[in-house]
């Protein structure tokens, strides 16, 4: 491992150190893979960071252990332990406020987030434009933050503000394990992290391992469930005064234009 991801890596405690360390050697892997193969399409692909999902019926060779699609999860390593899990949340709850709008919320608490209905001048509902991320969907005011349930934001101390969605991971392995992608990404390509695709995140079918909420245009009354296929993790990384990285916050959205 280069001399920068091995200082960076010893800055995390515990299992966030094993799950960098994972993470960065099997992405190097893939690169080394991928530079073997470099006039077929599928290494073009793999460089790229494909979402190409394995074919049905696709399985590791007899006697072989299977490698899973997550960088993050190495073979004998599918699950953490309780307590490595809750080590590393620990340390992400003292870094910013990903598992407090993004974890540690009920379905009642991100409804609450979309707040209400921002009228026109003719007191019909305000959708968001095409150009926008959320084109034909509703914008809100009064928005609840669930860190502090109040409609000033616990972070700015303005306005607490929310898109057309609001979004959890539905369990704290999962938002252990992103951040662990997302920080050996940061040291492989010397970048800051950028929205990537669950998939390539958590492996195929980790969609289902989301909640979100939307206003049902036809009825603002109603909330309609989100539907995250092909959908991306998005994480927001800041400077440490310590040095390194301190994730302030890590959400997921749906592809754009999914709904209404």
């Amino acid at each position: 491992m280069a001399e920068g991801a091995v200082k960076t890596g010893a800055a995390l405690a515990g299992a966030g150190v094993a799950l960098v360390e994972g993470a960065m050697d099997h992405l190097e892997e893939r690169a080394e893979t991928a530079s073997l193969n470099a006039h077929s399409d599928d290494a073009t692909a793999a460089v790229e960071g494909s979402d190409r999902p394995r074919a049905e019926g696709d399985t590791a060779a007899d006697g072989a252990e299977e490698v899973s699609d997550d960088p993050a999860r190495q073979p004998g390593e599918d699950t953490l332990s309780p307590e490595q899990v809750d080590t590393r949340m620990a340390e992400l709850r003292s870094e910013g406020h990903a598992p407090g709008r993004h974890l540690d919320v009920s379905d009642e608490a991100l409804q609450a987030r979309l707040g209400e209905v921002v009228p026109d001048e003719n007191g019909n509902p305000k959708e968001y434009g095409p150009g926008s991320f959320y084109p034909g969907l509703l914008k809100s005011q009064n928005n609840v933050d669930p860190l502090n349930g109040e409609t000033t934001d616990a972070v700015t101390n303005g306005a607490h503000r929310v898109g057309a969605y609001a979004t959890r991971f539905d369990n704290p392995e999962d938002m252990v394990r992103a951040d662990a992608y997302f920080r050996a990404e940061m040291e492989r390509t010397g970048e800051n992290a950028v929205e990537t695709p669950i998939e390539d995140v958590l492996g195929p079918g980790a969609e289902a391992n989301f909640t979100g909420f939307y206003r049902d245009p036809a009825d603002p009354t109603q909330f309609k469930p989100v539907d995250f296929e092909g959908g991306t993790i998005k994480p927001v990384y800041h400077e440490s005064p310590e040095g390194g990285k301190v994730l302030h916050t890590m959400f997921a959205n749906p592809v754009r234009g999914r709904h209404p």
